[in-house]
């Protein structure tokens, strides 16, 4: 018997969202449609301006907002952040200027899910930003190509999985 404090494959009773998530439930500006989550993600960049114009030039995102020292992005559900390091702090926080000062992204693949791989390869490809790894076909089934950010943050864009749409 499986005791109370053990997380099941199956257990969803205490993430309410969980079942919405499997389920194919419609995502809209960025939130799954009643979940009340979303994902946004920061990344901390040494410029601002460089990684607007990659990720808009590049991958189809638009600006949503632009302020001194920020802006926010969006293409679909998908929505990030971008500031810049020199304005963290030297000495407090997790993420200070001069951890980051090192070399970013480590240990993290951003996987972008998009319905038309190819087309976004053939963008990639035109915005003239290097691909690391070309288009191809994974042993799991799925068609993706990898790129990096100005930034060094690895990207992964894939095909959605047919086996995952609502």
């Amino acid at each position: 018997m499986r005791s109370s404090g053990s997380p099941s494959k199956g257990a969803t009773a205490h993430c309410p969202g969980a079942a919405h998530a499997r389920s194919g439930a419609r995502i809209k500006g960025g939130i799954i449609a009643g979940t009340g989550m979303g994902l946004r993600l920061e990344l901390f960049v040494r410029d601002v301006d460089a990684s607007i114009d990659f990720y808009r030039r590049a991958l189809g995102f638009e600006v949503l907002r632009r302020d001194a020292g920020y802006a926010s992005l969006r293409r679909g559900a998908v929505t990030l952040g971008v500031g810049p390091i020199a304005k963290l702090s030297d000495e407090h926080g997790y993420f200070t200027s001069r951890r980051l000062a090192q070399e970013r992204g480590l240990g993290i693949e951003i996987v972008l899910e998009v319905d038309d791989v190819q087309a976004d390869y053939r963008g990639v490809r035109a915005s003239g930003h290097p691909i690391t790894e070309e288009l191809q076909e994974r042993p799991w089934g799925l068609i993706d190509f990898r790129i990096v950010d100005p930034d060094g943050y690895y990207l992964r864009i894939t095909a959605r999985d047919p086996t995952e749409r609502g």
